[in-house]
């Protein structure tokens, strides 16, 4: 079902989606030592190629599209997309298509190992209905698609400790890829300490070497390249910018919805001074608690699952991402068959929330929503609860999400340690009066 709708979306859509080209054509800009990070360079790059498809271009920069326009991702992307670029378009979005299918269902395999030991029934209803509901990883074309599978399968085998290389290579290749889909999975790892720690490090260290090459590159060609990106950002997420995340745009986003704070925050202010300042603090104060808690306590292997669903949900919520990115919730999976294994209060609780989460998450829900309401004429209230109805759900379920994971890794790691203190002839009676 997933490859299913990820191609039938890619047949909807006409060819090859829209995200591809830009990560193609950026790096074919500079393969042709020209600036990734021009307009002027990346649209000519962009005609070009189109030409070389057969399509009718048009030649008018300006009547092109807005998102041909900017190059908004760091030099690091290039160390994975340079040599997809050395082929032909079409022979590159095969390659990448099939590297983003492939690694999610892999991803969702390793979750699925995971999952299965606690709770196989609800691991299984899970996977189906995210995987049923993702086919935007296969159709879009986007970095994400490959990043979020990649981060996933390397913390699965850093954490089990198994295909460690593999797993360290996959980290490093996804850290380059779109950091700010893996960064935080990447600090949780960090934190875990022993072992993981070192696989950690590692894989960092492999993104940095990796990286040195092509950054020295890009600063040759395009010497000013942080300040264009820069400025490629502020345009996009501006007021009346394609990506702005204030209130003007919600109607417009269609089924690609932003996760991240501001595009609630902007509701109560739409000022970038007050919700990204107000979504950095918060987010920040998170991951302080993980920080804190973490080196405090010592987290088994059941529970390094909850902080890293915690770190998945929070990954969407300080920076611009879009519905696509919200794939990377398949985190949190075994960590709910996790939590519900126990048949408490707490399990239960962790059902309705994931639930809520992954729905958020899923294409079909949101397609068909939107779709069924598209041409309702509404006035008044009623039009102001349907605005809310396309704002709110989806960044407000994520924060959801992450602060009750957030709270069931600090419970577990204090549980933890309360039985660490008690005899081990006496363990089973006190787990029974906690579970009661």
């Amino acid at each position: 079902m997933f490859l299913a709708t990820g191609f039938l979306m890619l047949k909807a859509q006409g060819g090859i989606g829209l995200d591809f080209k830009m990560v193609y054509n950026s790096a074919r800009c500079l393969l042709d030592h020209h600036d990734p990070y021009k307009q002027a360079a990346i649209q000519k790059t962009y005609i070009e190629n189109e030409q070389k498809l057969g399509v009718d271009c048009c030649s008018d920069l300006a009547a092109l599209p807005v998102e041909t326009r900017y190059w908004v991702y760091p030099p690091t992307i290039f160390a994975v997309s340079l040599p997809i670029a050395i082929f032909p378009m079409k022979v590159a979005f095969v390659l990448w298509t099939t590297l983003a299918a492939a690694g999610f269902l892999v991803a969702a395999a390793m979750m699925w190992n995971v999952g299965s030991e606690y709770a196989p029934r609800v691991t299984g209803a899970f996977l189906c209905l995210l995987l049923a509901n993702s086919g935007t990883l296969v159709s879009t074309g986007n970095a994400a698609s490959p990043a979020i599978s990649l981060s996933i399968i390397g913390a699965w085998c850093l954490i089990r400790e198994r295909a460690v290389i593999f797993g360290v290579i996959c980290m490093a290749m996804s850290l380059a890829l779109k950091p700010h889909d893996s960064a935080l999975i990447w600090l949780a790892l960090f934190l875990f300490g022993g072992t993981v720690r070192k696989r950690a490090l590692q894989s960092a260290a492999l993104m940095a070497c990796s990286t040195v090459a092509v950054l020295l590159w890009v600063w040759q060609i395009a010497p000013h390249w942080a300040s264009e990106l820069h400025l490629n950002v502020s345009e996009l997420l501006a007021k009346g910018g394609m990506d702005d995340p204030g209130p003007a745009g919600v109607l417009k986003r269609g089924t690609m919805t932003l996760t991240n704070l501001q595009s609630v925050l902007s509701l109560i202010r739409n000022d970038p001074r007050f919700y990204n300042t107000a979504s950095y603090v918060i987010c920040f104060l998170t991951v302080g608690i993980l920080v804190f808690v973490t080196l405090r306590f010592r987290a088994s292997k059941e529970s390094r699952w909850l902080a890293m669903a915690f770190v998945a949900a929070l990954t969407l919520l300080p920076f611009y991402h879009r519905h696509y990115d919200s794939k990377i919730l398949l985190v949190t999976i075994p960590a709910c068959a996790f939590l519900w294994k126990r048949k408490d209060s707490m399990g239960r609780l962790a059902l309705l929330v994931t639930t809520v989460g992954l729905l958020m998450a899923s294409d079909l829900p949101w397609a068909f929503y939107i779709s069924a309401t598209s041409n309702l004429q509404l006035s008044g209230t009623w039009a102001q609860l349907y605005f809310y109805s396309r704002a709110l759900p989806v960044p407000c379920a994520i924060l959801l999400v992450a602060v009750f994971f957030l709270v069931a890794y600090i419970n577990d790691l204090r549980r933890g340690s309360a039985l660490e203190d008690v005899p081990a002839s006496s363990r089973a009676e006190w787990e029974a009066i906690e579970n009661a």
